[in-house]
């Protein structure tokens, strides 16, 4: 049988600030793209000493393991909503640049349910 990967508790917010900085003084190391075996290992001993920081500054048990997998998700996430704003300015720029979009007034109107007004709706 196999045997399943517990589930651990989720990052608080400070959890995820103090990882992000940990990640970024060290971001010469972990971000080398180099493939040889002294670069992984100088990869996992800078992700083992993250890891001591990491639960130092915190005070919580996280594996080294579940750092990387944070991390790694923090990425994709990033990716993602990169991907999905470029997507919908791409679609902004284009109808902007068509004239019927140059007869259509292109300032955004206030949703009048919202309360907060933040939201835009363009025609």
């Amino acid at each position: 049988m196999s045997s399943k990967k517990t589930r651990g508790k989720n990052f608080t917010e400070q959890e995820e600030d103090v990882l992000l900085d940990l990640v970024l003084l060290n971001k010469d190391i972990l971000r080398d793209k180099k493939m040889d075996a002294a670069t992984w290992r100088r990869k996992t001993e800078t992700w083992e000493r993250l890891t001591m920081e990491f639960q130092a500054k915190t005070g919580t048990d996280r594996s080294c393991i579940a750092l990387r997998d944070k991390y790694d998700n923090m990425k994709k996430i990033i990716r993602r909503l990169k991907k999905e704003k470029d997507f919908q300015s791409g679609v902004s720029c284009r109808c902007q640049n068509s004239t019927m979009s140059q007869n259509i007034n292109a300032s955004p109107l206030e949703d009048q349910f919202e309360s907060d007004g933040k939201w835009s709706i363009y025609y």
